[in-house]
């Protein structure tokens, strides 16, 4: 054993060689190459994780906030999720709030955090908002056109119209 990644320069014979390296989580990865004496020999591994997912967590200042990746619900804030490396979409919405959408890229086996803000909902944008207002509104609107309808009517006894004797077709009808 040689020591632990990324090694400085070491000094080692000439010739034919095996290199190994390895890390738990990963392929083991092996070369055989030829060192040419007297002169610096550079070898690079790359070591393949068994998983090539990375973990993601992501949080919100809202705890219990439902949380979807690629438009699939995922689970609630705080959720840590598994996903294939590259581009994805994060949306976390709860009611009374406006929903937060972000694009984030995971890379091969990374591990990370990734917090989405979201704002509470002002009450103007709640529907329920608008329909008792509304509703407020008409019924208001009612009770005052029936109080006024009701309360603004003239003593029986008291008429503003001459009785008066109408004759159609041989029918006398009486009018007050």
């Amino acid at each position: 054993m040689l020591g632990v990644a990324p090694l400085a320069s070491l000094r080692v014979n000439a010739g034919k060689v095996h290199l190994e390296a390895s890390l738990e989580g990963f392929f083991p990865e092996t070369l055989d190459t030829e060192l040419t004496g007297g002169k610096e020999n550079k070898v690079t591994l790359t070591l393949t994780p068994r998983d090539p997912r990375g973990t993601l967590t992501i949080t919100s200042n809202v705890v219990g906030a439902r949380v979807y990746v690629d438009a699939q619900p995922t689970g609630q804030v705080p959720v840590e999720v598994k996903l294939q490396p590259g581009p994805h979409l994060i949306r976390v919405e709860q009611d009374g709030y406006d929903a937060s959408e972000s694009r984030i890229e995971l890379k091969t086996g990374e591990k990370r955090t990734f917090d989405v803000p979201i704002a509470k909902r002002p009450i103007e944008k709640e529907w329920w908002f608008w329909t008792t207002l509304t509703a407020g509104v008409l019924l208001t609107g009612g009770a005052v056109g029936l109080g006024v309808a009701l309360t603004t009517e003239e003593p029986h006894d008291i008429g503003n119209m001459s009785p008066e004797v109408i004759t159609v077709e041989g029918v006398s009808l009486f009018r007050f």
